[in-house]
């Protein structure tokens, strides 16, 4: 992703309404993932970590407002716009007791649903929350609590700093000397080989697949 892009997710099953979507977005500095249905959208939800989501709500598998519940549970500082042809008050304030953010009709302007995007982005940094949750990994930063499967882990301050860097930036390879000048810079003494017993014991407390050794680069995390 480019600096100053925008992670911005468009769930529609219309493929040719979809990738027009993704290319007139990302003529405007957005970094686009597009979802055909409700289960991709949660894993591209888990892997690309949007800051606004465009939701259709005639989904082939199920319903939009399915996924759009899922969000608002698990993700309630990310905000969604309906884009739908359903255009009943009804319909509406369904959407809206779900917790959509914004509705629009189909069909509709792009110029419209492109300033509406931009006011919930706004909105994203505005409400940033304390909450970080990775696959079945959820962390407060507030209280510094961690629970798995919604058990909670009793880690070290340092197994908390080192478990957080994994959680601030999933899916990217961090090495051993990275993840050091990250803990020494909280004023954390460690030892030569700290960062690795440390994994281990993070291994041990939360799932072995937690964080992932790339043999060779460093370590990894992902969603479980």
């Amino acid at each position: 992703m480019m600096e100053n892009e925008i992670p911005l997710l468009i769930v529609e099953d219309d493929i040719l309404l979809g990738k027009g979507l993704v290319k007139a977005f990302s003529l405007k500095r957005f970094n686009v993932s597009l979802a055909k249905n409700v289960k991709d959208a949660k894993e591209k939800t888990l892997t690309d970590f949007p800051q606004v989501i465009i939701l259709d709500i005639g989904l082939p598998d199920q319903s939009g407002l399915v996924f759009l519940k899922w969000i608002k549970k698990n993700y309630p500082n990310i905000p969604v716009i309906i884009l739908t042809a359903k255009d009943t008050i009804e319909d509406k304030i369904k959407g809206f007791e779900y917790g959509a953010d914004d509705y629009l009709i189909k069909p509709f302007d792009f110029n419209e649903l492109l300033a509406r995007v931009d006011v919930q982005k706004r909105h994203f940094k505005i409400l940033k929350t304390s909450i970080i949750i990775l696959g079945h990994l959820r962390m407060n930063t507030d209280t510094r609590k961690v629970y798995y499967k919604e058990k909670i882990v009793n880690l070290t301050a340092t197994e908390y700093e080192i478990l957080n860097i994994f959680t601030m930036q999933p899916n990217r390879v961090h090495t051993k000397d990275n993840i050091e000048c990250k803990i020494y810079s909280l004023n954390i003494d460690i030892n030569s080989n700290a960062i690795e017993v440390h994994i281990h014991n993070l291994r041990k407390k939360i799932s072995d697949n937690i964080i992932k050794t790339v043999r060779g680069v460093g370590y990894i995390a992902e969603p479980l």
